[in-house]
């Protein structure tokens, strides 16, 4: 079994542990094929993603199905991405972490305040927002939204985990 087909079934496994639910089993594939895509192609570009997607598919309808995946309105990103949070945290238990909280700066113009868990060097994202900044130095009230969001996110992810246990 090639080495995609390898991390597509662990990354199915992953996802499905995690309590992801989509409507449509087509949705859950095209979305661990995305998984699959990202990983091995270290890349955003959905025209190196489908070089990873098995099938007899031409690679042009293999991105258009990644495309509609990523634009479909039924599908709540938050709804996916807390659940890989929460899988991650359960996993991840009695570890060392810390919470990290970063600016950027793009073009002279936009600051991205980000607010991330890092674990093994490694920046698992919690919150963001794009301001119109021409510094990366940015008034805590400008991004204290992102906190707050945060702040509830962690919330939700304490009170499912207590309902698990």
């Amino acid at each position: 079994m090639s080495n995609h087909n390898t991390l597509f079934n662990n990354s199915m496994h992953f996802v499905c542990s995690s309590r992801v639910r989509f409507h449509d089993l087509r949705l859950l594939t095209t979305f661990v094929w995305a998984i699959v895509g990202l990983l091995i192609s270290e890349s955003i570009n959905l025209s190196q993603w489908l070089l990873f997607r098995s099938g007899p598919a031409k690679a042009s309808s293999k991105q258009r199905q990644l495309s509609r995946w990523l634009h479909n309105p039924k599908i709540n990103p938050m709804a996916v991405y807390l659940p890989f949070v929460q899988q991650a945290l359960l996993e991840w238990t009695g570890e060392t972490m810390y919470l990290a909280l970063d600016t950027s700066q793009f073009w002279n113009r936009y600051a991205i305040v980000r607010l991330a868990l890092v674990y093994r060097g490694r920046a698992l994202p919690l919150g963001w927002t794009v301001l119109n900044s021409g510094s990366a130095t940015v008034a805590l009230e400008r991004y204290q939204s992102i906190l707050s969001r945060s702040q509830s996110s962690e919330k939700r992810l304490k009170k499912s985990h207590t309902e698990s246990s």
